[in-house]
């Protein structure tokens, strides 16, 4: 079956089973500050994504792009150029049937022949609750290590690897609350 994501109602579906997203669990079990979640942080962010993939597969039209978004693109460029990992698979969506949930982690490649996952961050400002997202990742790639990379409005970056080792278990955890509320 074809894993699909219908982007309006933020929803995966494996045929007609709807598999809720990682974000959506870590929502629903308030493990994520929403208050910086506003519209313009969403829209930014997206766009930046977008111009990270470009950029990754060499179709960013760099005049063309907002000022508002150079900074992070800059930031993007200088973690590329300090820290090349090799992208196996950006943007693409994956799902687990059987623990029932499904994300989209940003990139997935290798870095000094280690498997690993990462999540762009638009913020400068480290949450908590990205490793229980990149642990979440982590299973469903099948990926050893997990990283998230803060892009800076002002062109610098932050790479964060995240090796908490009770992350795994209080994703699981998280996971298993948000099914158990919705037994009937």
């Amino acid at each position: 079956m074809t894993l699909t994501f219908d982007e309006k109602a933020h929803e995966y579906k494996i045929g007609e089973r709807s598999l809720p997203s990682v974000t959506s669990i870590l929502k629903d079990a308030g493990l994520i500050d929403c208050r910086f979640f506003n519209d313009y942080a969403m829209t930014r962010g997206t766009f930046v994504h977008q111009a990270c993939e470009m950029l990754d597969n060499g179709t960013l039209d760099e005049d063309a792009l907002d000022p508002a978004l150079s900074g992070y693109v800059r930031a993007y460029k200088k973690f590329r150029e300090e820290c090349p990992m090799v992208w196996t698979e950006i943007e693409h969506m994956r799902a687990d049937s059987v623990l029932g949930y499904a994300g989209t982690p940003d990139r997935v490649g290798e870095l000094n022949g280690v498997r690993v996952v990462l999540d762009i961050k638009t913020s400068m400002a480290k949450s908590r609750w990205w490793g229980l997202q990149l642990s979440a990742y982590k299973m469903l790639a099948k990926t050893r290590d997990r990283y998230s990379l803060r892009l800076g409005e002002d062109g610098n970056y932050r790479l964060d690897k995240w090796d908490c080792k009770s992350d795994d278990m209080a994703w699981i955890s998280t996971l298993n609350v948000y099914n158990w509320k919705r037994l009937k």
